[in-house]
């Protein structure tokens, strides 16, 4: 075997053995992230209670309405990085 397909094996062994474990970004955003997503769901329901208000402003409530989805896509991201991280953190706790 020539000298880079068995540093290339060797590599991959270490991989296999190397204990899985959150990066600091991804430890901190675990720590962080339940409340993010609190707060984007505390956003979401004064925006609804807004746009309730607004009533026949079609101005205001279609701002208001473009503001909420933003709010949607953003929790929607969080709660996909929710998961992630949850199950890397499932994985982690199983090894």
């Amino acid at each position: 075997m020539s000298a880079p397909a068995v540093a290339q094996k060797e590599d991959e062994k270490q991989r296999k053995h190397k204990p899985l474990k959150f990066t600091y970004k991804e430890q901190q955003e675990f720590e962080q992230i339940d409340a993010q997503i609190a707060a984007r769901e505390q956003e979401l329901g004064q925006m609804n209670e807004e746009i309730e208000k607004g009533g026949s402003d079609f101005e205001l409530v279609a701002s208001l309405v473009a503001e909420q989805r933003k709010l949607e896509e953003h929790l929607e991201l969080l709660l996909e990085r929710w998961t992630y991280l949850h199950e890397l953190a499932e994985q982690i706790a199983n090894q």
